[in-house]
């Protein structure tokens, strides 16, 4: 399965980073470091999306 999404996003004290698949099934990362995601489009083999965590 590849991913076809990603996003980056804040709860309270922790940052969130979100890899979303097919079929609703998402990956989620979580920690007080934060990411910014470069590229959030995957593209149609999965590998083009890009994030940076501290």
């Amino acid at each position: 399965m590849k991913p076809f999404t990603m996003a980056a996003s804040r709860q309270g004290a922790l940052n969130k980073l979100v890899c979303a698949y097919p079929k609703d099934v998402a990956l989620t990362r979580r920690s007080k470091t934060p990411c910014t995601v470069e590229k959030a489009d995957c593209g149609p083999d999965g590998t083009a999306c890009q994030a940076r965590c501290e």
